[in-house]
């Protein structure tokens, strides 16, 4: 096992977020472990200040390089430098200890990209609960880690970590108390000023955007919690853990809404400081934060401390007055939804605002409903017998999350409350209580002592595994108790109980999960470390629970697929799958591909072709023309489906659909193009090289649609309902072959293009010699030949247009002659002779051609006639 002497140095940690959380964990971190908090992330400079002074650098100090930074992404690009420096110097900078591990304490919606971010830096991890707003993140995030050594991981499920509730387990599961559990009735009463402050007014109280509310953001640690205890046991021990068969939620925003607004407040009034109904009203702003908080209690603390963060340094330097100024004016900030963009009001909390007029939507009230089967057990006569659990989470309670529920057993039930477990033996008759002994206020206030039971946990595995005297999965199965695996059970369980709830339905585990984490599995061959061998029995039986559906042929062929090698592919990221997408998704998934492969791979490449070996004439370009509008309009009409369904899966920052917009706007800038080129070209000829803009710019966008449309296949066979491979084999074959072909008429047409080739309208006699034709009209018969002379301003026009049409061969679509006529610009269209002043005749047998043609024909080394 090793030495237990200490390390050389205690573990370093970061914490990201200076907010009520990112101090809890800092003080349990600070005074009841031997890791030191080593610097902070935080975008507000105050609350950076103040965390800085408290834990890091005193309160007379100040901060170094290395302590403070004003956001997680500034110092993931200074850790990245500083270790990049480290590798080339061969050493550390004098003085430093690097950071080991990281408690993440912002807001929910960023842990996911937070952790994505940091993986590569292969720290231990902290995730303030929850982990991530949706399954597909939390197994993005799991993807992520598992591609790196392992780390202790760690989730805000602070339930596990306090003495009651560790003692509540130890009486159900390892002395049976009570038997068998039979049922359990979980509460967790939020209370009444507490639930307005935090998810009425406060940064929770809108739902995801896959529509998840309180339940994940308030009450996930209680679904773990009860899954801890139901659930046992733990997957970490060595048993296959009794996973619920259905899972069931109702819920319901009972009062936080317009229509319980008193009527004496009038439908104008949104601020409580100037309501009329305030002084009745128990929500009253003045009455939670000034009176009660600030002139009773005194107290600066949460919750005056999130709506006023620098008021304890406006109290200790200009007194309470000056605090109750600040927080009076922070109260009469509010917003007009009719002038003020939802994005400024979602951005912030409002805590002055009416809880009848607040944007609110997450349900105050709600049940969940876990139902278990028998389970049978090999060896045991009995084996686990069925089971439910109901849990409510409701607002409407004096208690303030203080946990109360009963166990129903076989042999006893079990009362308890925040600070006392009662256990009744039906054999006996016997009534026993256990009190649960008191601890300091500060830590006793903190989840009865959850946050201080889970930092201390997380630092001692850190430190165990930093000091090589435990691997991380020993680490996580005895001193943190669960792994990532659990941790992602549990938010699953979460995940699925919402949908419940908004389809007013009964989840079946087994296939929700079938659908929705097929690929959960692949974690048993992508991340090793947390799941023990077949020779080791510790938790190898967890992969194959009732955590996946029986096993079908597809099933059966997607493990064989996986296990043979493709445990490295990004799989997690790309399950971001409602489950309420509409029956027709998919139809609409194949019209948008047909139409979009229609548009790229027919009449784009098409339309591009035949004015190439058209050269360019008039006929041939309006032709073009039509083709590539019609092309547009078909890719528009596939752009158009291809946003509905990015928005029905919350995957329009997505590369593919980002990609598609930009390609459809740009597209839409052509016709602009070619038009302005021929506008321009008429006032100045110099500027003929604009055309070029037209011609490369739909080449390129050519060559980068064909391969979004291998990017869109790509994000089809990863994206549920997957397709199968073989769409994408096929189009990948036929968009090879039209790029190539595609490429290949531009490469040879140029090439055909240099060869001897006579101005349309001249003739060759038998010395080889030409001779302009006199024709009508037409783009043949661009300049007049009468009397046979030419002016010296139609001489200077001919030679201008002979120098730019030079430019670049057969590229330049219809110029203009110097009499106004189109003259196609490719050297082939309009007469390009010079009669000799002094000939009179028609149809001559041959014509000298001037001075300056002769020239310009041998500077081209060519024998193009002009």
């Amino acid at each position: 096992m090793g030495s237990l002497a200490p390390p050389p140095h205690p573990p370093q940690f970061l914490v990201i977020g200076a907010g009520s959380r990112g101090h809890a964990y800092a003080r349990a971190v600070e005074a009841s472990t031997s890791g030191s908090i080593a610097a902070i992330a935080e975008i507000n400079p105050f609350k950076r200040q103040e965390f800085g002074k408290r834990y890091i650098w005193g309160s007379e100090g100040q901060p170094q390089e290395h302590q403070s930074f004003p956001g997680w992404q500034e110092w993931v690009e200074w850790e990245t430098r500083r270790r990049n420096s480290a590798d080339k110097a061969g050493d550390i900078q004098p003085g430093y200890i690097p950071i080991t591990g990281v408690f993440i304490c912002t807001l929910d919606e960023t842990h996911a990209p937070i952790i994505r971010a940091i993986a590569p830096l292969n720290l231990h991890i902290l995730c303030e609960k929850p982990m991530a707003l949706s399954l597909s993140d939390c197994l993005s995030i799991s993807a992520a880690l598992s591609r790196y050594p392992p780390k202790v991981v760690s989730i805000g499920h602070v339930l596990r970590y306090s003495p009651h509730n560790i003692l509540l387990r130890r009486l159900l599961t390892i002395d049976k108390a009570i038997g068998e559990i039979v049922s359990i009735e979980h509460t967790e009463p939020v209370g009444w000023w507490h639930f307005a402050h935090s998810y009425v007014r406060g940064n929770w109280r809108r739902t995801t955007p896959e529509g998840v509310g309180s339940l994940l953001t308030k009450s996930c640690h209680d679904i773990d919690f009860i899954l801890w205890l139901l659930c046992s046991p733990s997957p970490l021990t060595g048993e296959t853990p009794h996973l619920p068969s259905t899972v069931s939620s109702t819920g319901a925003i009972t009062h936080f809404r317009p229509a319980r607004k008193p009527k004496l407040a009038g439908p104008a009034t949104t601020n409580c400081l100037s309501c009329p109904a305030e002084p009745e009203c128990i929500y009253s702003a003045k009455k939670i934060y000034r009176d009660r908080w600030l002139r009773k209690e005194r107290d600066t603390g949460w919750p005056l401390k999130i709506v006023v963060p620098e008021i304890e340094d406006i109290v200790s330097c200009k007194g309470w007055d000056a605090a109750e100024a600040r927080l009076t004016q922070k109260l009469g900030e509010d917003y007009d939804r009719g002038i003020t963009p939802d994005e400024t009001i979602a951005s912030r909390a409002w805590y002055g605002r009416c809880v009848y007029e607040a944007d609110n939507d997450v349900v105050d009230d709600q049940t969940v409903t876990m139902e278990w089967d028998e389970d049978p057990v090999a060896g045991q006569d009995l084996g686990r017998g069925p089971k439910r659990a109901l849990f409510h989470m409701t607002y409407p309670t004096q208690s303030q999350c203080e946990r109360r529920g009963r166990i129903y057993g076989s042999l006893g039930e079990i009362t308890y409350d925040s600070h006392t477990i009662t256990v009744h033996t039906f054999a006996t008759g016997e009534t026993i209580v256990h009190n649960v002994p008191k601890q300091a206020p500060e830590v006793e206030k903190s989840h009865g002592g959850g946050d201080w039971g889970l930092a201390g946990a997380f630092v001692r595995a850190v430190q165990h595994v930093d000091e090589g005297t435990m691997s991380v999965a020993q680490a996580q199965r005895d001193i943190v108790g669960c792994d990532l695996a659990e941790i992602i059970l549990s938010h699953a369980v979460v995940f699925a109980a919402e949908e419940a709830r908004r389809g007013r339905k009964v989840v079946h585990w087994a296939e929700w999960w079938a659908k929705n984490g097929q690929h959960f599995s692949t974690l048993a061959v992508a991340h090793p470390p947390f799941i023990p061998t077949p020779s080791d029995p510790v938790g190898s039986r967890w992969w194959h629970s009732k955590i996946s559906a029986p096993a079908s042929a597809a099933t059966a062929t997607e493990s064989a697929q996986l296990d043979s090698g493709n445990a490295g592919i990004d799989w997690a990221s790309s399950l971001k799958t409602p489950a309420d997408l509409p029956t027709n998704f998919n139809k609409i998934r194949i019209a948008h591909a047909v139409l979009a492969s229609s548009a790229f791979l027919v009449f784009f490449p098409l339309g591009g072709i035949l004015v190439r070996i058209g050269n360019y004439r008039a006929q041939i370009v309006w032709i073009h023309a039509a083709l590539q509008g019609f092309a547009y309009v078909v890719f528009a009409t596939a752009a158009g489906l291809g946003i509905w369904m990015a928005r029905r899966t919350d995957h329009l920052t997505s590369y593919h659909p980002i990609i598609g917009l930009v390609l459809l706007s740009l597209l839409g800038l052509q016709p602009v193009f070619q038009v302005l080129n021929h506008r321009l070209y008429h006032w100045f000829p110099r500027l003929i090289h604009l055309a070029h803009i037209h011609l490369w710019l739909g080449r390129i966008l050519l060559t980068v649609g064909i391969l979004n449309g291998g990017l869109g296949f790509q994000f089809a066979s990863h994206r549920p309902p997957q397709w199968s491979t073989a769409p994408k084999i096929v189009y990948g074959v036929i968009a090879t072959l039209v790029w190539v072909v595609y490429v290949a008429v531009l490469v040879v047409w140029r090439e055909l293009g240099k060869g001897p080739r006579l101005a349309r309208g001249s003739q060759i006699d038998a010395a080889g010699n030409s001779s302009p034709v006199r024709t009508g009209t037409g783009s043949g018969a661009g300049l007049e030949m009468a009397s046979g002379t030419v002016t010296a301003s139609e001489k200077e026009k001919r030679g201008r247009g002979r120098r730019l049409n030079d430019q670049e061969e057969g590229d330049v679509p219809l110029l203009r002659s110097g009499t106004g006529k189109q003259v196609v610009g490719n050297g082939q269209a309009g007469t390009k002779e010079k009669r000799t002043k002094n000939s009179k005749q028609k149809d001559g047998p041959s014509v000298t051609a001037s001075p300056a043609s002769e020239t310009h024909r041998q500077n081209r080394g060519e024998g193009r006639a002009f």
